[in-house]
């Protein structure tokens, strides 16, 4: 789905965004506003979601940082606008974010710690 793997965050937070959006196009169609209840929801749940998807770890690159920041902050600002929060901003950065962490890792950052088994230590010896 639109290069996208399936996972749960895909699941719960892409449909939430779409929804949040979705309501905002509406009121918009029917000469409405919300008065930021929309973008403050969006903020919560989606902003803490992109902030703490992006990586919690204590050391980051300023490149993910500048751009952890950038989601987080661009999305929340972008949609707080009066009528310019009609346009898909959460979806967006949702759909971003939801892309980002189908790309791996790169080699100069740390990789989760684990024991790698390989073919041959996996074999049990044979019986005779």
């Amino acid at each position: 789905m639109l290069g996208l793997r399936m996972s749960p965050e895909l699941i719960i937070f892409f449909p939430f965004a779409l929804m949040l959006d979705a309501i905002g196009i509406i009121l918009i169609c029917f000469g409405l506003d919300d008065v930021g209840v929309t973008d403050f929801i969006g903020t919560i749940f989606l902003g803490s979601w992109i902030w703490f998807r992006e990586g919690t770890r204590i050391r980051m690159s300023s490149k993910k940082l500048k751009k952890k920041s950038f989601r987080f902050f661009g999305s929340a600002i972008l949609e707080s606008i009066p009528y310019l929060g009609a346009l898909p901003f959460w979806t967006i950065m949702s759909y971003l974010t939801l892309k980002d962490a189908n790309i791996p890792e790169e080699e100069g950052e740390e990789k989760p710690q684990g024991k790698e088994v390989s073919k041959k230590e996996n074999k049990e010896p044979k019986k005779k």
